[in-house]
């Protein structure tokens, strides 16, 4: 009787052993489910997860009406609003508002924007005249820097005499 009950007890044993691991293991289970149901209720949005709105404006360049383009005279060159633009002749970039004038790599407002040109910088005239975007555009380079050249809008313009 003594080895039969000692088989009994072992048998106990081992279905008590196999209920707590079954249990440890469904109760592990449970956890982790509730844990990452959490975490995920809870969670912030990433920047991946968030839209953004871009809104691109384009705009012309500043168009005054004439009167409103003042006459700048300077102590060594005059300018001449009356005169025409000629290739080869100076301008002088002028009533901007002091926004300056945008000169581009084609004529036209869709032309690639390459520089500014300050209000009151004199430029030569390389070429034009063309006529785009109901503009008359004249390509100019700097005469300090021969590389900022572009096409800019002959009603920012003023002819600059001793051309």
């Amino acid at each position: 009787m003594g080895k039969q009950h000692s088989s009994q007890i072992d048998l106990l044993g081992q279905i008590f052993s196999l209920k707590v691991i079954i249990a440890g293991v469904l109760i592990s289970c449970l956890l982790s489910t509730a844990t990452i149901s959490f975490l995920l209720a809870t969670r912030k949005k990433t920047p991946a997860q968030t839209r953004a709105t871009i809104t691109l404006i384009v705009y012309p360049a500043h168009t005054p009406s004439p009167s409103s383009i003042p006459v700048i005279a300077e102590e060594t060159t005059q300018s001449t609003p009356s005169a025409q633009i000629s290739k080869g002749g100076k301008v002088r970039i002028t009533g901007t508002g002091g926004d300056g004038l945008r000169l581009r790599d084609n004529p036209g407002l869709s032309g690639k924007v390459l520089i500014l040109g300050k209000e009151n910088e004199i430029f030569q005239v390389l070429d034009g005249p063309a006529d785009a975007d109901g503009y008359i555009w004249w390509l100019l380079v700097n005469f300090e820097d021969n590389t900022q050249k572009g096409w800019g809008v002959s009603d920012f313009l003023q002819v600059v005499d001793g051309s």
